[in-house]
């Protein structure tokens, strides 16, 4: 199993299954946290969860 649904997952045999994460999702997080930190903003101390999702591929499908 992979991690990050790199496009290689997709075309290597057999075929990888992956966690898919929201990359853009995760960079506009990060840029905001950032400039809230520049801005000298009080940052209350939190986890910041994001939604992942599994691509099921042949790597873990079952036998026939």
């Amino acid at each position: 199993m992979g991690y990050n649904d790199e496009v290689i997952c997709a075309f290597s045999e057999p075929s990888l299954t992956t966690v898919k994460q929201p990359k853009k999702l995760m960079g506009e997080t990060a840029a905001n946290l950032l400039i809230d930190i520049i801005e000298r903003k009080k940052i209350e101390n939190k986890n910041i969860i994001l939604k992942t999702e599994i691509i099921e591929r042949r790597s873990t499908a079952q036998f026939k």
